[in-house]
């Protein structure tokens, strides 16, 4: 019998627990897919020496590094979006735009993946691999996780290759970073470390994303009227100055979260919410719950979509806004995520007006929300429907 945790201080007992309460494990898949070397299946010492060496890619400095490719490549997708005579996918479309953002941050822009005519043959490579994550771990060929293993040995060929020109290229880049990070002991990252933890990378920070941006579409799908009402205040000129578009990206991983639960599993004994935990029980973090549940908006619609919330005093104080998770298993990309999804809000807001064509369409939410149809849209630019973009 699981244990499911609700509650903002029952969450943080159990994110900040790992490795004295209660561990991380992933399916035989996802664990053999991501590497034995990958943070995903490190605990204890090892997973805090390769997180510390991983982090300087990730600091505020460095997130700031990464805003002119994010913003070139998310202004290039939705101009194409826009010239579609077709209507658009959104499913695809963004999961295209995200795997570009993630590879162009990870590994950097000169890559042969980045050019047109070879990127839809590595975004396949990588969906292959994908779709084995969460299979079954039979190792067939004809298997999703046969086809996903081989899927990986193709991609560990072009990242290793990736690796050898950044050791003398100058590009900035997680790779470059990762690659002159040393421990306390001075040692740094061996190649089979760096490789299952850019792999790592690319996982958590392509189908994480892509699945947000398809959250923050469907509120606007829902919500008209928020963007009617404060559309062109979302400018991208300072994402430091854009606290409305702040609202909206916490708004929406608020009310769906892109990982709506996180298991782990009991180490030792312990009591939670008035209940024993036995070791060995699983454990289930509830953090889409915990979040539309969050006390500090009991009396105003908790399960209303407001972004103008975030801009409330209440809403500076430490609460259950944990869309990221907690604890030493924090996701590291967490303040790249919310810079690449208010860069993609403020764009796509302050240029485009966005046409849902399927107003009635289902949703699956696990193992990631998605569309059940994909989310067709059209984009058309503001200036021709008589709205003029803001200065």
């Amino acid at each position: 019998m699981s244990t499911y945790d609700v509650g903002a201080a029952n969450l943080r007992k159990v994110l900040q627990g790992e490795d004295q309460l209660v561990r991380s494990q992933w399916p035989p898949a996802t664990a053999a897919l991501l590497g034995r070397h990958s943070l995903s299946n490190l605990a204890g010492p090892d997973h805090a020496r390769l997180r510390r060496m991983m982090l300087p890619a990730f600091t505020p400095r460095a997130v700031q590094g990464y805003y002119p490719f994010i913003s070139s490549a998310t202004s290039a997708a939705l101009e194409a979006w826009c010239g579609s005579a077709d209507p658009v996918l959104a499913y695809k479309a963004v999961n295209s735009l995200a795997l570009k953002i993630a590879i162009g941050v990870i590994a950097g822009t000169g890559g042969p993946w980045m050019q047109a005519e070879a990127f839809p043959a590595f975004q396949r490579l990588v969906t292959t691999w994908l779709e084995g994550l969460f299979a079954w771990r039979i190792d067939l060929s004809w298997t999703r996780f046969g086809k996903a293993r081989k899927a990986r040995a193709a991609l560990d060929q072009m990242v290793l290759e990736s690796i050898e020109a950044s050791r003398s290229g100058t590009e900035f880049c997680a790779i470059r970073v990762m690659l002159d990070a040393r421990d306390e002991r001075g040692v740094p990252y061996s190649t089979l470390e760096l490789l299952d933890n850019v792999m790592t990378l690319l996982f958590a920070g392509h189908d994480t994303s892509a699945t947000a941006m398809l959250c923050l579409l469907e509120e606007m799908r829902k919500h008209p009227e928020v963007i009617a009402e404060h559309g062109e205040e979302l400018t991208p000129t300072a994402l430091a100055a854009m606290p409305l578009a702040e609202g909206w990206v916490k708004e929406s991983m608020r009310r769906t979260p892109v990982v709506p639960i996180v298991p782990r599993t009991a180490i030792q004994g312990f009591e939670e919410g008035g209940f024993w935990v036995r070791p060995g029980q699983p454990v289930v973090a509830g953090l889409r719950s915990t979040m539309q549940l969050d006390p500090r908006f009991e009396g105003s619609k908790p399960l209303a979509f407001c972004p103008e919330r975030w801009m409330a005093p209440e809403a500076s104080r430490d609460a259950a806004w944990m869309p990221f998770g907690g604890g030493p298993r924090l996701c590291l990309g967490n303040l790249l995520s919310m810079a690449e999804l208010k860069i993609f809000l403020a764009l796509l807001t302050r240029r485009y007006d966005v046409e849902f064509l399927d107003h009635a369409e289902a949703w699956h939410y696990i193992p990631l929300a998605r569309p059940l149809r994909g989310m067709p849209i059209r984009l058309r630019p503001r200036h021709l429907t008589g709205k003029a973009p803001s200065a």
